[in-house]
């Protein structure tokens, strides 16, 4: 009996719980694709650059000799767009590598960054 009763009172939750994400959602989206447009627009301040947008590991091909790696290629640029540099850079600091990375190389790799773009 308890079994039956907790069921329908999970089964009645989802139902009020989609319903009221079902809201939410249309509420969040409203503006959504136009929000998104204007955050990947050119800047007409900064260098741009091509970007490739989805930097992490498996978008990198290495070639190796000796275990060693010697080239790198990369894959995948279904989300390029023209941009500041600085958006593929933090994209990759903020989405792949972790804190203990970010903690370590985070200096270092800006340093070498603008090296590389200035």
């Amino acid at each position: 009996m308890k079994s039956h009763s907790r069921r329908r009172n999970r089964t009645s939750l989802r139902k009020r719980d989609c319903s009221i994400d079902a809201e939410n959602l249309t509420r969040i989206s409203c503006g959504f694709i136009d929000k998104i447009r204007e955050l990947i627009q050119p800047s007409e301040i900064y260098r741009n650059t091509i970007c490739h947008g989805d930097l992490w590991v498996a978008n990198f091909m290495y070639k190796y000799e000796n275990s060693t790696p010697i080239s790198c290629r990369i894959i995948d640029f279904q989300t390029f767009r023209y941009a500041p540099p600085a958006q593929d850079f933090m994209t990759y600091m903020y989405l792949v590598a972790d804190k203990t990375v970010r903690g370590t190389t985070f200096r270092p790799s800006v340093t070498h960054h603008l090296r590389r773009i200035l």
